[in-house]
């Protein structure tokens, strides 16, 4: 608490090392080192050392998170470059993660640790290694997707390539169980540009066009005429899938509103009705079928509210 207040320097950090070797404070009492600009003046080899033995305590992990996630900050507000020796650091310190129940603050840093030390080839093996253990405490259910959306987007945003491959198309085959990517208003495989997507889903377009189409959010809500619409990546998938009738069976089960009420049903009938004018006939077909669908599932709801508004009279 003490040296955190002080400037550091290469004399402190010889003394915050010490302190680790001797072993006397607890991980979390390292937090303090996270506060402000404390590490500025670290030398980068001295705070790897420093960073890594706080990640070795019982209960420094996190500690360990918050420090360099401070120091890259410092970097970047400052405009300095971050030296190797810390995004190698940064590297170490995302394989070592525990997945286990994280705050809020560690997944956010996480995130943000992983946006400066995954990018290009000297992020690619880490970013597999992580994404394999991710996918391995998700499977045995020692932890959840929504515990790490920050550290899946900083994963998505640096390595997208290699995040689809080993998260959604990895060799142990359907993945979809573990929910990994989800379909709601945060998804954060729509942060990836387009263009990115469907390159990756080219690479075998007859398996990776309805993959993708599975955990792409397919529609938005345009603003100005108050109604549902296809996102652009959506029409981009359908209109290149070489297996279109297999991309658009995976959209009906995201037709089906959470919200089972009249209203909420009769506004994805917009979206079937954009595809009544298609160029292709299987297109119309099944836009026509699932329109007819949606309108008498719409009035059934409706029928019911009026019974349970009738009910209440």
């Amino acid at each position: 608490m003490l040296q955190g207040s002080l400037d550091i320097g290469e004399l402190g950090a010889k003394r915050l090392e010490e302190a680790l070797r001797i072993g006397l404070a607890t991980g979390k009492t390292y937090h303090w080192l996270s506060m402000g600009r404390a590490t500025a003046t670290v030398p980068a080899s001295s705070l790897r050392r420093i960073v890594l033995g706080i990640a070795s305590l019982p209960d420094g992990y996190e500690a360990a998170v918050n420090v360099l996630a401070m120091r890259f900050h410092g970097s970047a507000e400052s405009g300095t470059t971050i030296d190797e020796d810390l995004l190698e650091c940064g590297r170490e310190l995302l394989i070592r993660c525990p997945f286990s129940e994280p705050g809020s603050m560690i997944d956010y840093h996480l995130g943000r640790i992983a946006g400066f030390c995954l990018k290009e080839e000297d992020g690619a093996k880490a970013t597999v290694y992580i994404c394999r253990q991710l996918k391995a405490v998700l499977a045995e259910y020692r932890a959840y997707r929504l515990y790490y959306p920050g550290l899946i987007k900083g994963l998505l945003r640096t390595q997208p390539m290699i995040v689809l491959d080993e998260l959604l198309a990895g060799e142990s085959g359907d993945v979809s169980h573990l929910r990994i990517f989800d379909t709601d208003r945060r998804n954060p495989i729509m942060e990836i540009p387009p263009e990115t997507l469907i390159q990756w889903a080219q690479v075998n377009p007859k398996a990776r066009f309805s993959l993708l189409a599975s955990v792409i959010t397919p529609f938005i809500e345009d603003k100005e005429k108050k109604q549902l619409i296809w996102a652009p990546i959506a029409s981009r998938i359908l209109s290149l899938a070489p297996d279109r009738r297999a991309v658009l069976d995976t959209f009906r089960a995201q037709l089906r509103p959470t919200e089972w009420n009249a209203d909420a049903v009769e506004s994805r009938r917009a979206l079937t009705r954009a595809l009544f004018s298609d160029p292709d006939p299987l297109v119309i077909e099944w836009a026509l079928k699932e329109d007819a669908e949606l309108a008498s599932l719409a009035e059934k709801l409706r029928l019911q509210e009026r019974r349970t508004d009738e009910s209440f009279e």
